[in-house]
């Protein structure tokens, strides 16, 4: 999926989504690792945009993210400042 929505959509050379690919092949492991989504973003042709071409959710902890949105749960939103708070 991921080297199709950069073909489509992105500037990306091959090797840009090689590297690209390799990193997706572990970021299920570093949201698990660190409770924490993790997306990876690319601009899209002309920088009219960025697309997200691959996330992981963890598996451990909840997503910081109602229903594929990306509005921050509120639940979230107060863990996290009660614990940046501590």
């Amino acid at each position: 999926m991921l080297r199709k929505l950069c073909e489509s959509y992105t500037d990306l050379t091959d090797r840009d989504i090689r590297q690209l690919e390799s990193l997706e092949a572990n970021l299920q492991y570093t949201a698990d690792l660190t409770g924490s989504d993790i997306f990876i973003d690319c601009m899209m042709n002309g920088g009219s945009g960025a697309l997200v071409v691959a996330e992981a959710k963890p598996g451990s902890s909840p997503s910081a993210y109602i229903c594929g949105t990306s509005r921050p749960s509120p639940r979230r939103m107060w863990r996290s400042s009660r614990m940046w708070r501590r």
